[in-house]
This record gives structure tokens, sequence and C-alpha cells, in this order.
């Protein structure tokens, strides 16, 4: 192939393909893209820390802002001073679903069994 001429031109297509420039990845396009951007991360850093939160979603916020490894495992930021006054019935409570075999999936069946409505 010739090349026909030198310089840039206003609206030759082969100059702008010239100048087009490629960097890293791209940045995230989306919501989610952005929230998993955190929160993959922070879930890699509870995990090496010995912690199991139940999901990814929301590990970043956990990991900054959880008071104990309790607010961890369930998943859930529990207000500061309902913690400290009732910790030890919410463990035994996190134990016996644990051992019971409970996720949240299975208790809303059975809130919608009670009421009625998993029929």
């Amino acid at each position: 192939m010739e090349r026909t001429h030198f310089g840039q031109h206003d609206g030759c297509f082969g100059c702008k393909l010239q100048g087009i420039q490629f960097g890293g990845p791209p940045a995230p396009q989306s919501v989610f893209e952005k929230r998993q951007a955190k929160d993959l991360p922070a879930y890699q850093r509870l995990r090496r820390n010995g912690l199991q939160p139940p999901t990814t979603r929301n590990c970043h916020e956990l990991e900054q802002r959880a008071e104990s490894q309790l607010e961890v495992q369930m998943g859930k930021l529990i207000d500061p001073k309902l913690l400290r006054s009732h910790q030890n019935e919410i463990a035994e409570g996190m134990w016996l679903a644990k051992e019971l075999g409970t996720t949240p999936e299975t208790m809303r069946e059975w809130k919608d069994t009670a009421r009625g409505e998993g029929q």
C-alpha cells in the first residue's frame, strides 16, 4: 500500500486511525460493575482473614464498618447499641440457624408457608 500524503488532514479517515491509542482495560460501565470492583477485593481480604461473608454484595462496606465478626457472617450491619445489648442472643440464633442448615431462601419459604402463600 502506498502512502498518498503526509501530515494530519481534517476529515481523513486514515489520519484518524493513526491517532487511535489504546490504554488499559475499560472502566467499569454499570453500577453493578463499579460495586463489584470494590466488593470482590474486600471479599477476598475478609476470606483471607478467616471471615465468611454470606455473599460478595456490600463486602466493601462490611469490611470498613462492621464492628463484630457476627455482622460479617450475617452480611448486615447492626445498630451498635442493639449489637452490644443483644450480642449473645444474636450469636445463639446464628448458631442455631447454621445447625439447622437454614438459608435466607428457606426462611422466606417458611414465612410464605406460615402465611399460606407458599401453596
